[in-house]
């Protein structure tokens, strides 16, 4: 079976051959490691742990928009604390990975929502110019096509973008 339609199948409740096996990535630091321990500098880590072909995704602009403007906030030798594209600030440790800490968020209260609610809006921008022809590559594609529902706006967001697709036609 293909990767979208043992996707499909599974999702499904469908007779499968296999259970899909996605692997989205490592941290830079544990890439690094596996290249260490024998992973050949030449293949990803995807092919090499046999992972099954990530998604597609529709290249739709669900996160805020604009974007907030970084700023750093403090910085030392080791960590930086900083406002981030989403408007939440975090500190970051420096020369490694790790998962951020959030210090502070914009949208604690009513008072923070408008702020947050202007960048929640539809606009043409968000989509590709080449749209139409994106989506035809897409559907000829093997792998599962997915939405980046991935964002503070989630699938609330999937209605507008819909409407703005109709506008366009």
């Amino acid at each position: 079976m293909k990767t979208r339609e043992l996707f499909n199948a599974v999702m499904h409740y469908e007779d499968y051959d296999r259970m899909p096996v996605f692997h989205w990535t490592g941290w830079g630091e544990t890439i690094e490691r596996w290249r260490g321990e024998g992973m050949p500098e030449d293949i990803s880590e995807h092919d090499f742990f046999g992972a099954s072909p990530l998604c597609c995704w529709i290249p739709v602009n669900l996160d805020l928009f604009p974007l907030f403007e970084e700023e750093v906030i403090e910085e030392t030798k080791s960590w930086v604390v900083k406002r981030q594209n989403d408007g939440v600030i975090a500190k970051l440790f420096k020369g490694r990975s790790s998962i951020p800490t959030y210090m502070d968020f914009l949208l604690k209260d009513p008072s923070g929502w408008p702020e947050y609610e202007k960048r929640l809006q539809p606009d043409p921008a968000r989509l590709p110019d080449d749209l139409d022809a994106t989506l035809a590559q897409l559907n000829e594609s093997d792998a599962p096509v997915a939405m980046p529902a991935m964002s503070m706006v989630g699938f609330y967001a999937i209605g507008w973008v819909w409407k703005i697709w109709r506008w366009q036609a």
